[in-house]
């Protein structure tokens, strides 16, 4: 019964609060909205706005992001991608230009350009390069384990895994895999003896900060190993050479394999005619076709001239589409040298028998026209093949004339002698002593071969006396006198910048010279040289005292336009007065000194010899052997041509100069004076002529008939004949029928003569004759027709 009560009395009370409820305005307000929301649809524009809005800034924050992208690829990345984008869809060959042609100074060549074959390869289309480098290796000359392996190494650029550099030891490939670089990939090989360092290209990070980290832990890494180790990093060989010096065999072989990968082209190479005639002077070319050595090397920036650009357009399958020349390569300058190459020839073959004869391991010998410094002839013993100088060792690659110094013992009194009389401190008929012994100081004695006592200076030079000359440097010259003369020839000093590695000698100052050291510069020790130092000197003895700097280069020629260079002085090293003093004791020394072998017959010559011992490279002091010289000029008294013997080290026949070196100076210069037609000035027969016939083919007089062959006639007329216009011969032929001496100068007809016409001639008188290859254009007077 109370619980019902209970639930009715609930009922009551929620009935109330209903009922309160609906008399509340705003609960009233409410449940009529919502029934109104129920009745009305919903708002579906308000959705459909912000989801536009919503999808709106979700494009433009996508276009922005892709704006932003473009910006940083075209503005930021451009050239990496143009650079990209072109080395993978065109390729770059740089053509070498042709370098310049050497001729000698009657314009034949020493050294030209040709085409010549050679073989490349893109490594991307090779297949298998194990397989390649074996077939390109039997189809080449001369291909050992060693090249194959660089084939191999050459021919993997650009794979998925390219070998980097192999040979390395426990600790090195360790080191290398302790770096973590990307891309590296290091194979210690079996057992862990000899690693080997490969790269994943696409892997790769810094090929230049990886290289120098590489080379930061290798031994023995030079900047070369460093470049090569960077580039191998890069991959860049797109192109590789398979052999630049290709022989047509060669490329005719590798044709027939079909190779694919493997392609051919020609390419500007240097040839030398003459093979290793005169190939200290011209030195060589590398495989890149730059100078390697000697001229080439010196002059390389002009000979070499401008490389082309040659540029390959290819698809994805690397097929060549278009090939476009960017860029003509433009050849070098060409050069005119100084060298006579018969003169040089004629050297070489007697300075190379002599070689021979004498067991000699080497020798030099150099030729110079004495009043103009140039280099007639420059000869170094032993010698090479610049068509072929891949194999060619150090010693054969040295210029003697220029590299190598040597003491020139008895050679180098010309420089005493010419010190002592042009300060006056002695004359040719003073008495000197020469007895031996000779002591200076305390050092070593000097001595003699054989005794000549209490003698003339003059005999002292001829006698070639060490005793002699050493008492005339130290009791009368002193060494600040004379070694301001050795400064004064040219001593060192460069001679000329024409020569790459071209020494100065060792010349010691005065204040450095005690008592027996001035008294062993006197006679040719204490003191370095160099063979074309001493002709340098020897020449301005010729010429009359005045020092010539020595030049290789006559002329240059570029377009057809020739450009010849002067010819220089450097100083006055003596007067004319002590020159022609010490011309005549040189004769002496020729006549009845130690230089008797270097006579000719019916010429005057100047010469001395010398005889030196070689120095100790290795812990000083000298060797058991010698070099042999001779140096001097020909004729003495109208001087052509100054030259230098040097022999080094002959074993047999004897080692002195006079011996073995001046027997060659005979035979080179008695060639010389035959090549350039110089007639004899001693003893020289009365000038004779053959009567001249009438003019016209097979014409002659009755009377003419009955003079025989042997009818001849001196001239009514000695006055000088005006000479323009004839041959060579034809006006020689009429100078020494005059009494005069010739001196031709070039190739062709007479252009000028030194001696105008209707001049007197006096005994013994020279004329010098300029040729040219035309016969000069008569003028034409005034009021003559043509």
């Amino acid at each position: 019964m109370s619980r019902t009560v209970e639930g009715a009395a609930d009922l009551l009370a929620g009935l109330d609060s209903g009922a309160a409820a609906l008399n509340n305005p705003r609960v009233v307000r409410d449940a009529q909205r919502a029934d109104q929301d129920a009745l009305e649809p919903p708002d579906w524009r308000g959705v459909l706005r912000r989801r536009l809005a919503i999808a709106a800034a979700l494009l433009v924050l996508w276009s922005a992001g892709i704006v932003v992208r473009l910006v940083y690829l075209q503005v930021f990345q451009h050239d990496a991608l143009v650079a990209r984008a072109e080395s993978q869809q065109s390729q770059t060959i740089e053509l070498n230009p042709r370098r310049g042609p050497i001729v000698d100074r009657f314009g034949r060549v020493l050294a030209f350009s040709v085409d010549g074959d050679v073989v490349y390869a893109v490594p991307s289309d090779v297949g298998d390069p194990e397989a390649v480098a074996s077939q390109l290796c039997t189809a080449l000359d001369d291909c050992d384990g060693e090249e194959r392996a660089s084939l191999v190494q050459r021919l993997h650029s650009r794979r998925d895994k390219a070998p980097v550099i192999g040979g390395l030891s426990r600790a090195e490939v360790a080191a290398i895999a302790a770096l973590r670089a990307p891309g590296l990939v290091v194979d210690r090989g079996r057992g862990g003896r000899s690693g080997t360092l490969s790269v994943v290209p696409k892997e790769l990070g810094d090929p230049a900060r990886i290289a120098a980290s590489v080379c930061s832990v290798i031994s023995r890494c030079s900047n070369d190993v460093r470049e090569s180790i960077e580039k191998r990093l890069a991959g860049k060989k797109d192109f590789v050479y398979i052999r630049k010096r290709a022989t047509p065999s060669e490329a005719q072989r590798i044709a027939r394999l079909g190779l694919r990968g493997v392609g051919f082209m020609k390419e500007s190479r240097r040839y030398y005619p003459n093979r290793d005639l005169a190939s200290a002077i011209l030195g060589s070319v590398d495989a890149k076709n730059t100078g390697a050595g000697g001229f080439e090397l010196v002059h390389d920036k002009q000979i070499s001239g401008t490389g082309g650009i040659l540029l390959v357009q290819h698809d994805a399958q690397r097929r060549v589409l278009t090939t476009s020349l960017e860029h003509a390569p433009s050849a070098g300058l060409g050069y005119e040298l100084t060298i006579d190459s018969r003169l040089q020839f004629l050297a070489e073959r007697e300075l190379r028998a002599a070689i021979d004869e004498h067991g000699a391991i080497g020798g030099t010998v150099i030729m110079m026209e004495p009043h103009t410094g140039e280099i007639l002839a420059m000869v170094s013993e032993p010698h090479f093949n610049p068509n072929d100088s891949s194999h060619v060792d150090r010693n054969s690659r040295v210029n003697r004339g220029v590299e190598s110094i040597y003491e020139p013992g008895s050679t180098f009194k010309t420089i005493t002698a010419a010190a002592a009389l042009e300060e006056q401190v002695i004359r040719p008929t003073d008495m000197v002593d020469a007895t031996m012994p000779c002591r200076f100081g305390t050092a070593k004695p000097i001595s003699d071969v054989s005794p000549i006592g209490v003698v003339t200076y003059a005999t002292v030079f001829a006698k070639s006396s060490n005793c002699g000359t050493a008492r005339v440097a130290v009791g009368r010259l002193g060494a600040e006198r004379l070694m301001r003369y050795v400064r004064r020839f040219g001593f060192g000093v460069r001679a000329t910048r024409d020569f790459p590695a071209e020494s100065s000698g060792m010349v010691h100052p005065p204040s450095a010279l005690k008592e027996h050291d001035l008294a062993r510069v006197a006679i040719g020790y204490t003191i370095a040289v160099t063979p074309l130092q001493m002709a340098a000197a020897m020449s301005a003895i010729a010429n009359g005292g005045e020092l010539p700097k020595p030049r290789l280069v006559r002329a240059t020629f570029s377009g057809g336009v020739r450009r010849p260079t002067a010819p220089e002085m450097v100083r006055r090293a003596i007067s004319t007065d002590t020159a022609a003093r010490l011309t005549t004791m040189m004769e002496t020394v020729v006549e009845s000194g130690t230089a008797r072998a270097a006579q000719i017959e019916g010429y005057s010559l100047a010469a001395k010899t010398g005889t030196a011992r070689k120095l100790n490279p290795v812990g000083g002091g000298y060797l058991t052997e010698y070099m042999a010289s001779t140096l001097g000029f020909f004729p003495s008294r109208n001087p052509a041509v100054a030259m230098i013997v040097v022999i080094d080290s002959p074993h047999k026949k004897g080692y002195y100069g006079g011996a073995v070196a001046a027997p060659v100076f005979q035979r080179i210069a008695d060639a010389t004076l035959r090549h350039l037609a110089i007639s004899p000035n001693v003893q020289r027969q009365p000038p004779i002529v053959v009567r001249r016939q009438n003019e016209g083919p097979g014409l002659s007089t009755v009377a003419d008939r009955h003079v025989g062959e042997s009818s001849r006639a001196f001239p009514t007329s000695t006055l000088m004949p005006d000479m323009t216009g004839l041959s060579a011969r034809e006006a020689a032929q009429r100078l020494v029928a005059l009494g005069w001496e010739p001196r031709l100068r070039g190739q062709g007809f007479v252009a000028s003569q030194s001696v105008a016409p209707g001049t007197a001639p006096d005994e013994g008188g020279v004329c010098r004759l300029e040729l040219t290859r035309l016969p000069p254009t008569p003028a034409v007077s005034e009021g003559s027709t043509q």
